[in-house]
């Protein structure tokens, strides 16, 4: 519901509709200047956003990245675990040539020709 009207507000109303001014006319290739416009922007705006989303993705993956190698970097080894560890390596580098010369053959062809 509306309230009413006073008579200052109306004449004033009355005052604005007979004094408005006349719009310009429109430009007959507005619209055309007006799509044409949009379009530009549009191409604009598409290739920042897949610029900043391709910086905004690298960033993520570099930081992922980062925080990956400081979470699964090993634990400095003390002496003991070292010499351990030496040990071990030389036994088993031993053994793998200790078997390969065990099973190796002593002829590798048959002289079948003769």
């Amino acid at each position: 519901m509306m309230p009413p009207e006073d008579s200052h507000s109306s004449q004033l109303s009355q005052f604005l509709h007979r004094h408005r001014p006349v719009p310009p006319p429109a430009l007959g290739d507005l619209e055309t200047q007006i799509m044409g416009q949009v379009l530009r922007e549009a191409q604009t705006s598409k290739g920042q956003r897949v610029w900043l989303w391709g910086l905004l993705s690298l960033l993520l993956v570099g930081s992922g990245g980062l925080v990956m190698t400081q979470l699964l970097r090993p634990q400095a080894l003390t002496a003991s675990e070292l010499s351990e560890l030496d040990l071990y390596v030389a036994e088993r580098w031993e053994s793998l040539f200790s078997t390969a010369e065990e099973s190796m053959p002593t002829t590798v062809f048959s002289s079948s020709l003769d």
